[in-house]
């Protein structure tokens, strides 16, 4: 009895292995080491609108190469569905070209809820979401400021997308950067992160894993967990093996 529940053990987590791997496949970059870099855990203190009389932005340095994800905190509450949303992103603000362009109707934008990039997974709450907006991956984007911003011109005010602003001092790993209305600076910071992935060798991603958790204790706590939680389910199942052994061989 103990046997065939052990194999059943094995065999569901054995097909769920094969499932995420199934699923990474289709979603996933050609690098798995994908990390958040820059963000909050915090739930935005209010929001902003966009409009066609105000569009938002945001300012930040990216501490890693191979930037390849934004995601902005949103809510879609009063909105009208069939309008537009516009999001740009620039190697600084007063640059002429754009990195990338992205636009979506309001009714496209959707929380990611298979999110594996991220360590918790989004949490969708009453207030809203984070929205996330993939690029290619930027490979020297070290060090290098960057500047986004949203715009919607042809929604009323009053029906556009609410932008999250945190409006604290303390953000993790922002190490310059600053809100931006109409391209002009305000108070406070959009509640954004930044994500990275990473193409290189073994011990420059471990390097890089190392620089990652001295910026961030929350992050270091949730992969020392994960790591242990997954050491404590292969060691419980050889446990559970190694007795099974041992009884059958009382037994005859």
């Amino acid at each position: 009895m103990k046997r065939a529940s052990i194999s059943l053990v094995v065999l569901f987590l054995s097909v769920l292995l094969i499932y995420v791997l199934l699923t990474l496949k289709k979603k996933a970059p050609d690098n798995l080491f994908c990390f958040r870099d820059v963000g909050t855990h915090h739930m935005p203190s209010y929001f902003n609108e966009i409009n066609k009389n105000s569009s938002v932005g945001q300012s930040f340095v990216s501490n890693f190469d191979e930037l390849f994800k934004i995601s902005i905190f949103i809510s879609k509450k009063n909105i009208e569905k069939d309008k537009e949303l516009y999001f740009y992103l620039k190697s600084k603000k007063d640059s002429k070209d754009y990195i990338a362009f992205k636009k979506w109707k309001f009714s496209e934008l959707l929380p990611k809820r298979s999110n594996f990039y991220q360590i918790p997974p989004d949490i969708i709450s009453k207030k809203g979401f984070h929205f996330h907006v993939q690029i290619e991956p930027i490979r020297d984007s070290k060090g290098k400021e960057f500047y986004f911003y949203f715009e919607s011109p042809e929604t009323p005010q009053g029906k556009g997308i609410q932008l999250g602003v945190w409006n604290r001092k303390y953000y993790e790993a922002l190490i310059k950067g600053k809100m931006f209305v109409n391209h002009k600076p305000v108070g406070g910071y959009l509640a954004f992160r930044t994500y990275n992935t990473w193409k290189g060798s073994f011990s420059e991603v471990i390097e890089v894993i190392v620089t990652r958790l001295e910026k961030d204790r929350f992050f270091f706590l949730v992969y020392i967990l994960g790591i242990a939680l997954i050491f404590s389910g292969i060691i419980v199942i050889k446990l559970k093996i190694k007795r099974m052994k041992k009884e059958e061989k009382y037994a005859s």
